[in-house]
């Protein structure tokens, strides 16, 4: 039985017997020879084969494809959590697949349903397997033929930089393709390197804020919601004025008749009138916009930093711009005046603003489903223009249009008038603090708009602020954590709790071992001599009277901040800080300079035998524990005599 057991184990001479190969086919689950089909592939066309062997060869092919199918349905069912693979899988496999969508471009796939509008660069190109194959096939009758495909080892997906991904962008709205354009911001948002900002406002909790609560934060909502505009007011009236100026002189210079005084006014009131019925006004608005950017910077910067919404198509400006980005709302295209707006859009009766990708929203509305979350958005948007125009000048002019149409969306919601108070002041106090938090992006966003930058190169622009805004906090961060470290080292390194700590080593450091470092590194490199030189310089500094260590601290003092002022400036007022503590440091320095002018200026005595008995004088011995241990008259010491 043993011998039996041990003969089936046995080759010949008495070699074990050789285990039966496995081919990386049959591990990988394939039923046809994958290495060898690559290899004979490899070597010429074996597609024109017309022997016996080439119904082999392309049924090897076929159930090749047919497993790379499978293997890309598969994850695509695992990435839509699903058990298993349905026409949609096998649609997603093949479109989003470079090579097998160029071989089945002509194919339909049953209940495949369609692909989202998702721009080409975009689609993940997954590529799996471990050769490189080329197929082609040609049938005496019909010509079958199936392009050059190759398969990697491993899967990548397509990256691109966030300046090529926005000139896409401009590309796409160009076009006016809004679905593509905000495909291409979403598969970037919140990406290391993408856009981080899209959609990523920290906001303040929704619940129902006081008008007391407003006015802790610094917000007077009469001031914010009841905008007047007085500027544009001026100006009509001066406009207004110098018309019945004009005509007064040009009756008196050409001498009109009444009846041609009549014609007149007939016509000049024949154009208002279809102005105003035809244009809704446009035209005026047009010329009074104009000759407001041409004659009033006033108006012409408050209308760059925010304008209120205008056109049915929700145009705002840099505020607008800014708090729709945050919140995660894509800005379209932008104007900044009339004649701009007739230019771009043809339309006669839109002023500056920005238009948005709304597609979300008209999706909700024609639902009849309104969100909280994009109510929240579009209250936000609307009133961002009046808060920023607040926070820059104290008062909204500007507005009063956005008002009065959020007003009526949400009491066309059926909102009563508790809860419309409710939505608006938390979107009053939630801009506010978005605005202030990030008002160097808001305020190099203007800019980049008066520029005429492309939305792309705006949105480039909030991204480069606001990531340099962060860096900074985090600068700020690890500085205060790094002083707060040397400082107890300095102070308490030798203290018993930290003995044997990184604290006390980093004492020692600083304390001597720095010094001592250097002390060995001249030695090293400069010899005896420069140790010496060093010493002398330390004797000559810090033991003879000498304004060197003077010139030092306010070297330091002044540098620092120096740097202080061009680092830090830009981000005051902040969030945290405002405009007070660009005084209150120039203060802090002054009380330095003060405490080091009368440290340098104070004589602090010299140490003599004189004063040092008077000090000693005013603790007598107590000739019980201490005694005196020299005669106070003859200065004789004392012998002391143990019994």
């Amino acid at each position: 039985m043993s011998s039996a057991a041990a003969g089936s184990t046995k080759g010949g001479r008495g070699k074990p017997k050789a285990s039966k190969s496995v081919s990386r086919s049959q591990k990988a689950g394939l039923q046809f020879p994958v290495g060898r089909i690559a290899r004979f592939l490899k070597v010429g066309k074996y597609a024109e084969r017309v022997g016996a062997g080439a119904p082999v060869y392309l049924s090897a092919v076929l159930e090749y494809l047919a497993a790379e199918v499978l293997e890309l349905a598969g994850n695509a069912a695992r990435d839509n959590k699903k058990n298993r693979i349905v026409p949609r899988h096998i649609q997603l496999a093949v479109r989003n697949d470079e090579e097998l969508s160029k071989l089945l471009g002509s194919v339909t796939i049953a209940n495949g349903g369609v692909l989202p509008n998702i721009h080409q660069t975009l689609l993940p190109k997954k590529r799996v397997g471990c050769f490189i194959m080329q197929a082609y096939h040609t049938f005496t009758r019909s010509h079958l033929v199936f392009p050059s495909f190759r398969v990697l080892c491993s899967s990548e997906q397509v990256s691109l930089s966030r300046r090529k991904t926005l000139e896409k962008l401009d590309e796409e709205l160009t076009k006016g393709d809004d679905k593509a354009a905000l495909s291409l911001v979403k598969a970037l948002q919140g990406k290391p390197g993408g856009l981080r900002c899209f959609g990523a406002a920290r906001q303040i909790p929704q619940r129902l804020y006081t008008l007391d609560e407003l006015k802790l934060n610094g917000i007077e909502a009469a001031s914010l919601l009841s905008p007047v505009d007085t500027t544009l007011g001026a100006i009509e009236r001066n406009l207004q004025l110098a018309a019945v100026l004009g005509g007064v002189s040009a009756w008196n210079v050409f001498s009109f008749t009444p009846q041609q005084l009549f014609y007149i006014s007939l016509g000049l009131l024949f154009l208002w009138t279809f102005d105003s019925v035809s244009f809704n006004g446009g035209v005026s608005s047009l010329i009074l916009d104009t000759i407001g950017h041409t004659f009033s910077q006033k108006y012409h910067n408050r209308v760059i930093q925010a304008r209120p919404l205008l056109s049915t198509h929700s145009k705002h400006e840099a505020g607008h711009f800014l708090i729709a980005y945050l919140v995660g709302i894509l800005p379209r295209g932008y104007t900044l005046s009339s004649l701009e707006a007739l230019k771009k859009e043809g339309s006669l009766n839109v002023q500056a603003g920005t238009a948005f990708v709304d597609v979300e929203f008209l999706e909700e509305v024609n639902e009849g489903k309104l969100s909280a979350t994009t109510l929240n958005r579009f209250s936000c948007i609307a009133l961002a223009g009046v808060a920023t125009e607040y926070l820059l000048y104290g008062c909204a002019e500007g507005g009063l249009d956005d008002i009065n149409k959020l007003d009526s969306l949400l009491k066309g919601l059926g909102f009563t008038q508790k809860k419309v108070d409710s939505q608006v002041r938390w979107s009053v106090l939630n801009i506010i603090l978005l605005l202030r938090r990030h008002e160097t992006a808001r305020s190099k966003l203007a800019e980049a708009m008066t520029a005429g930058k492309s939305v792309g190169s705006c949105i480039e622009t909030i991204e480069d602020a606001i990531g340099k805004y962060m860096a900074v906090q985090w600068l700020l961060v690890c500085h205060g954590l790094v002083t707060l470290l040397v400082v107890i080292s300095f102070l308490c390194g030798q203290w018993p709790i930290f003995q044997g700590t990184p604290i006390q080593r980093i004492h020692y450091f600083i304390t001597y071992g720095a010094y001592d470092y250097f002390l060995r590194f001249i030695g090293f490199v400069f010899g005896t001599k420069g140790t010496n030189a060093i010493l002398s310089i330390e004797q000559f500094c810090c033991d003879r009277p000498n304004p060197i260590l003077q010139v030092i601290y306010l070297a330091i003092l002044w540098g620092t901040y120096y740097f202080i002022i061009k680092s830090s400036f830009s981000y005051i007022p902040g969030y945290y800080l405002g405009a007070v503590h660009r005084y209150t440091s120039l203060l802090a320095v002054g009380v330095g300079v003060l405490l080091f002018l009368l440290t340098s200026f104070s004589d602090p005595g010299t140490v003599t035998a004189e004063n040092v008995s008077q000090y000693l004088s005013a603790y007598p011995y107590d000739n019980i524990i201490y005694s005196e241990k020299e005669c106070s008259t003859c200065k004789i010491p004392k012998l002391v005599v143990f019994p």
